[in-house]
C-alpha cells in the first residue's frame, strides 16, 4: 500500500508540474544542450532491465529489487490520464503528455525510483521554471506536508547533468520520506527521475541511482 500511495502521488505531482509557469521567471531562457536524441521514442523495458536512447541510459536490475513491468507502467499512464481527464482507450507514446518509462522499488517500498518523460506545453520552458511549477504543485497536494525544499542544485546520472530539487515530507502524518526530483530538458520534453527514500535508506538510494549507465 505504501508503494502504491507514493507511486500515484508522484504521478499526480508530475502532472501538476507542467501546468503552471512562473509569471516572473528569474532564470535564463538559454536552452539546455544535450547530446541525446531530441526526437522522442519510448525506452525498452524487460523483466530485468531498461534502456532508453532518448534518455541516454541503461539500467540492470540489482539483486533484491523489483522492476515494474511494461503492463504496470501502462497502467500508471492510464491512472495519470484519468487524473488529467484524457481518453485512456489508446496510448500514443509520442503524443501523450507524460510517459512513465520505468519504476523500480525495494520490497519494503523505500527506496523507489520512477523515470518519466513529459512533453511540455511551452517548449521554451527551462528546467528551473519547471521546478518552480513543481514546487507550487507539491505545496498544494492534500495529505502531504512538505516542510523542506532545497535550493536547486546540479547532479549527474550516467554522465549527464540534471537539476536536482530535494524535498522532505510527511504523508498523512505517518510516513516520513525524502524525495529527489531530478530534471533534465531534452528538446521539447522534460526527463524526470523521482527518488523516494527514508533517512535509513539513503545509502541504498545512492547505489540505486549509480546503477544507471550511459546508453
Amino acid at each position: 500500500m505504501k508503494k502504491l500511495v507514493l507511486c500515484i502521488f508522484a504521478i499526480m505531482l508530475m502532472a501538476c508540474a507542467g501546468t503552471t509557469v512562473s509569471d516572473t521567471p528569474t532564470v535564463s531562457d538559454t536552452p539546455v544542450v544535450s547530446d541525446t536524441p531530441a526526437e522522442y521514442t519510448r525506452g525498452t523495458l524487460t523483466a530485468t532491465s531498461f534502456e532508453s536512447e532518448y534518455i541516454g541510459v541503461r539500467f540492470a536490475l540489482p539483486d533484491g529489487y523489483i522492476l515494474a513491468s511494461a503492463q504496470d507502467m501502462d497502467a500508471l499512464i492510464n491512472i495519470g490520464a484519468g487524473v488529467a481527464g484524457i481518453d485512456q482507450a489508446y496510448i500514443d507514446y509520442a503524443t501523450i503528455t507524460t510517459v512513465y518509462e520505468m519504476m523500480v522499488s525495494a520490497p519494503t517500498g523505500m527506496p523507489n525510483l520512477m523515470v518519466m518523460v513529459e512533453k511540455l506545453a511551452l517548449s521554451n520552458m527551462t528546467e528551473e521554471q519547471y521546478i518552480e511549477a513543481l514546487v507550487a504543485g507539491l505545496s498544494s497536494v492534500p495529505n502531504i506536508n512538505y516542510n523542506t525544499f532545497s535550493n536547486i542544485s546540479s547532479t549527474t546520472i550516467a554522465g549527464q547533468e540534471y537539476k536536482l530539487l530535494t524535498t522532505k515530507a510527511t504523508v498523512s502524518g505517518i510516513i516520513e520520506m525524502t524525495q529527489d526530483y531530478i530534471i533534465r530538458k531534452n528538446g521539447d520534453r522534460m526527463i524526470g527521475f523521482i527518488l523516494t527514500y527514508s533517512d535509513a535508506t539513503i545509502d541504498e538510494r545512492n547505489k540505486l541511482l549509480a546503477t544507471f549507465k550511459r546508453f
